[in-house]
């Protein structure tokens, strides 16, 4: 076994698998491997700013600079040009929120925990699918746009009366 294989075994002992898995609102630091550019408290601050963030309801209150800044280079939402963009593209209606959700679940997040904050990103999926956060968010995009194909029907209606 190399000396890198025996580095990157190490760090896997603090991945979130089995029963040591932790929502992202009770995440310790110690559960999350440290990168040259992040501390461990660095990771779990992430993971509870986003489940934050969630909570709300995706509000701009909580949309923090330091969590837009995470998010920009998480889940390969980079894309973007600028915060407000970023809140555009996935927070103003319920059919962007469910966008957000299903790609942040679809992530892979590939990389090594020692150099990248996959660790972080897979304790987040891991709480999103226990809250049925992808779920919630579908219905209420599609109840979004029934709103909205009714309201489109009623106008017509009361312009020119019932047909």
């Amino acid at each position: 076994m190399s000396g890198k294989a025996k580095h990157r075994t190490k760090s896997l002992d603090f991945m979130p698998h089995g029963p040591t898995r932790v929502l992202p609102d009770q995440t310790v630091p110690r559960q999350f491997v440290p990168t040259p550019y992040a501390t461990r408290e660095d990771k779990a601050r992430f993971c509870q700013q986003f489940a934050e963030f969630v909570k709300s309801d995706f509000s701009w209150a909580k949309f923090s600079n330091r969590l837009y800044r995470q998010l920009s280079v998480t889940f390969w939402y980079i894309a973007h040009y600028d915060k407000k963009g970023f809140w555009e593209t996935f927070f103003t209606s319920a059919a962007g929120k469910a966008r957000f959700v299903f790609l942040t679940l679809a992530n892979p997040c590939y990389g090594d925990p020692t150099l990248t904050f996959s660790d972080a990103e897979r304790r987040i999926q891991d709480w999103l699918k226990i809250e049925g956060s992808l779920e919630r968010y579908r219905a209420l995009a599609e109840a979004e746009r029934e709103a909205g194909e009714r309201t489109m029907l009623i106008r017509p209606r009361q312009k020119y009366g019932k047909a």
